[in-house]
């Protein structure tokens, strides 16, 4: 089985919320309107620090 988390259920930034989830073992994440829109990258730059983690 999987597990992800979505980005609303926690609190910081978006690239501190990629990070937790990782260190969490999360197999994924959902990402929310207002964490892409407060990152400071472009959607492709936020695919990329994804897949990073």
């Amino acid at each position: 089985m999987k597990a992800s988390i979505a980005t609303f259920s926690m609190t910081g930034t978006l690239r501190g919320k990629l990070a937790a989830t990782a260190k969490a073992g999360f197999d994924g994440i959902e990402i929310f309107e207002k964490d892409s829109m407060a990152d400071v990258g472009r959607a492709r730059d936020i695919g990329a620090m994804i897949r990073d983690h």
